[in-house]
């Protein structure tokens, strides 16, 4: 980095923050993923480390303290959010005096929206609306409440009053959504109804028209509503975002988050009189679905367009955006992670910086004119904060698997050891229709912490990479192309001498469950233990179960048509066969390695009885199997003590078999004897570990 760019930077930053900036501010290419060298390089980067302290499983849980951040159309004040134990902190923060304070304190609020005055702040505090006038009051004052949490919501604030905000709200007796604006006095106008269910609303200044993003019963749409007349401007697949973005008079267009029938999402162009259809911003690099973007609320104009490649990239849409987003990107080097909220020319923008190795958010002002990045300084104490001084490197690196396709993964590397002889662990993710990033991850940081490298694949089904990478599986799960990619990832790694061949574990939850099984079943000889947290052992007769009874498919229609599209018919015996067959639970015979299944007899998407059918079958069989079922968990363990017991029966059982690091219990310890008991409570079967 030049010297007058770092003095650019920490002539905002106070000397609190310059260690920390100096971390953030290196400039390097910015690259999708990372090649071999990259690899070599990370691998000795590692290596020279001093080996990290064993950090507590209490440290890893206590959830982070900074929340997201919202910044005021004028770009002069901005809001964040503070938790800590009881409570959470509002603050306020002034980029003009360089003072923060705390609004106020509550118990529940999950985002803010700013006026377009930048005084007025609409609070999403749960079970309903609030607002506050930060130059008047701290307190917010609730003006709308939920009826029903499932489908009421806040859908914007208008642009022409400070005083009203759009919300659709759901009608139980007639099963309409009705968008209705309303007054933070009590007045309400209702402006349209509809049977289905209304997502988002675009409302362009100085006009009488409005755009809304429905979802329809099979498919998302755009609709005009002017006049009390609608208009379809636009229907667009499940799986599309189809939200309207903004609306150019002079030129009759509407730009729109969409795919608009190709492979990537992308900021396209509808023209209204004459049905033109454009690319507005796609990924230059041709890997990413557009991941999100960000208008100036004055203007209304899309200035930013962000892409997930092994970290988060911004594009910027106009001169002016370009000019200062290519500056911070630079300032900030490859490995960050940044959300840019750009403002029209004169005003302070926004930047929230994520980074692998903190597991606290940063945020900063920059000042276009100085082109001085100034950090947002929290009121809590986050010096305790897990940082990049003890966590590890985790970088994004990409491999071909058999077939030919690229895939993407991270590699998480331990301080201090070496790699070819650590022992490694197949961490796949959830789902299946999710992906890794590349921000914070509790698990590969924790698992690191205890010695182990951790592989974090986006096998196909991911999403992010475009509709044909998600959807080309045909469900093809278990025995079949995404264990594949799993696995061909993995040996990709043994053959460029990352991880031992002989200290090999493979864990996951849920989608990642599956996987854990599918690992210990269909290569039985290549891992030596597996932990499965909440794994469908058959996902045919998961996904049925949930196509017919899941909750979440009956509040959402696309949910729905997902399940349709990607799976096919549920009712396709032979198709539900052919899963069956490729399935764990089909070859339950086949494990020879110890399985440790961690799971809740509440969860509501996979059945526990059918957990626990699995683990018995295993054990009349006379397989190493350990099964910890906790009466009132569910899919994910949410009890403190539950939460606990869950990293240390992970730690404890690789440690058994991988000889990683772990932290043991003690009977003087009333956390530990929580954990034991717990533990002692939930365990049906175990055969692994002769006690945990």
């Amino acid at each position: 980095m030049g010297s007058d760019m770092i003095n650019h930077i920490k002539g905002g930053i106070s000397p609190l923050m310059t260690a920390l900036c100096l971390v953030f501010l290196q400039i390097a290419p910015n690259l999708a993923f990372a090649v071999d060298t990259n690899l070599k390089k990370a691998v000795e980067a590692s290596e020279a480390h001093t080996k990290a302290p064993l950090i507590s499983r209490e440290r890893f849980l206590t959830r982070a303290v900074v929340g997201p951040a919202y910044l005021s159309p004028n770009g002069r004040y901005a809001v964040h959010f503070e938790r800590t134990r009881k409570r959470i902190d509002v603050v306020l923060t002034d980029a003009a005096k360089t003072e923060a304070k705390i609004l106020f304190t509550t118990k529940d609020v999950r985002n803010a929206r700013w006026a377009n005055d930048s005084h007025h702040v609409y609070f999403n505090v749960g079970n309903g609306i609030a607002v506050s006038d930060i130059r008047t009051s701290n307190t917010p004052r609730l003006v709308f409440k939920f009826d029903d949490l499932a489908f009421d919501r806040m859908l914007g604030t208008d642009p022409k009053s400070a005083a009203h905000f759009y919300v659709s709200k759901y009608d139980k007796k007639t099963k309409d959504h009705a968008l209705v604006r309303l007054s933070v006095e009590g007045g309400a106008q209702e402006l349209y109804r509809s049977r289905y269910r209304i997502r988002s609303i675009l409302d362009p200044l100085n006009e009488d028209r409005l755009f809304l993003s429905l979802i329809l019963a099979k498919n998302p749409a755009i609709v005009e509503l002017q006049k009390g007349e609608t208009r379809e401007i636009l229907t667009c697949a499940y799986d599309e975002t189809c939200v309207p973005v903004y609306y150019d008079k002079e030129i009759d267009e509407l730009t729109v988050a969409a795919n608009m029938t190709a492979d990537l999402g992308h900021l396209a162009t509808v023209g209204l009189s004459n049905g033109d259809l454009g690319v507005k911003h796609s990924d230059p690099l041709t890997i990413s679905d557009l991941a999100g973007y960000q208008i100036d609320p004055l203007s209304g104009i899309p200035l930013v367009a962000q892409y997930q490649y092994g970290y988060e990239e911004n594009y910027g849409l106009t001169p002016y955006a370009v000019e200062h987003t290519t500056f911070i990107e630079e300032a900030f080097g490859s490995e960050a992670n940044l959300t840019i909220y750009p403002r029209g020319e004169g005003a302070n923008w926004l930047v929230t910086a994520r980074f692998t190795n903190r597991r606290e958010r940063a945020h900063f002002f920059y000042d276009p004119h100085t082109k001085i990045i100034k950090p947002i300084l929290p009121v809590s104490n986050v010096s305790g904060a897990l940082n990049e001084t003890i966590l590890a490197n985790r970088l994004p690196f990409s491999f071909q698997a058999s077939d030919g396709v690229t895939i993407y993964a991270y590699l998480t590397l331990p301080r201090g050891i070496r790699v070819s002889d650590a022992p490694l662990i197949t961490l796949p993710h959830g789902g299946p229709w999710g992906r890794d990033d590349g921000t914070f991850d509790l698990f590969a940081q924790f698992l690191a912490n205890r010695g182990y490298i951790v592989y974090q694949p986006n096998f196909r089904s991911s999403e992010g990479f475009g509709r044909e990478f998600t959807n080309s599986i045909d469900g093809d799960f278990g025995d079949g192309r995404v264990q594949d990619d799993i696995i061909d990832g993995l040996k990709y790694l043994l053959d460029s001498g990352i991880g031992h061949k002989d200290k090999l574990g493979i864990f996951g939850h849920s989608f990642g469950g599956f996987s854990t099984l599918a690992g210990l079943t269909f290569t039985p000889d290549l891992f030596k233990v597996g932990i499965a947290g909440a794994p469908p052992a058959d996902l045919s007769g998961t996904f049925l179960r949930i196509a017919t009874k899941g909750k979440f498919l009956r509040n959402s229609p696309l949910a729905s048509a997902m399940f349709s599209h990607r799976l096919g018919d549920v009712d396709d015996t032979e198709r539900m066969e052919r899963m069956h067959k490729n399935s764990p639970l089909f070859h339950v015979s086949k494990i020879n390695k110890p399985l440790l299944i961690i799971a809740g007899k509440q969860d509501d998407r996979v059945s526990s009885d059918e957990v626990l059918d699995y683990a018995l079958k295993l054990e009349a069989l006379g397989k190493k199997v350990s099964l910890v079922m906790a009466e009132d968990e569910g899919h994910s363990y949410r009890s403190e003590a539950g939460q606990q017991a869950y990293f240390y029966l992970l730690e404890k059982t690789l440690a058994q078999y991988l000889s990683g690091r772990f932290e043991p219990l003690s009977d003087q310890d009333k956390n530990s004897v929580k954990i034991k008991r717990f533990i002692a409570k939930s365990t049906l079967i175990d055969q692994i570990s002769g006690g945990f």
